[in-house]
């Protein structure tokens, strides 16, 4: 079936592929997700609704969790600076 499309995220396209931090609004964080910019995250997958990130720099070497996260709750995606990939800013 694969991921549907809609014109929430069509906006984020330019950013599959690249290392970020992300800013949400009002989340609350017991898993130390680091949505509020304080982790890299690389941007796997562009969906309906939301985007689909992966940890660059994870706690545990086994720990390559992925987070789908409700563009709707997205403030900012900033290039991240100092990983090889800042998008060109």
């Amino acid at each position: 079936m694969g991921i549907q499309r809609c014109s929430c995220c069509d906006q984020y396209d330019f950013y599959v592929g690249q290392n970020v931090r992300i800013f949400v609004e009002n989340i609350e964080d017991a898993f130390d997700l680091g949505l509020d910019g304080s982790r890299i995250f690389q941007v796997l997958q562009v969906g309906c609704d939301c985007i689909v990130v992966r940890d660059v720099q994870p706690l545990l070497p086994i720990d390559q969790r992925r987070i789908t996260i409700d563009c709707k709750k997205i403030v900012a995606i900033v290039g991240a600076p100092g990983t090889g990939d800042n998008n060109g800013l």
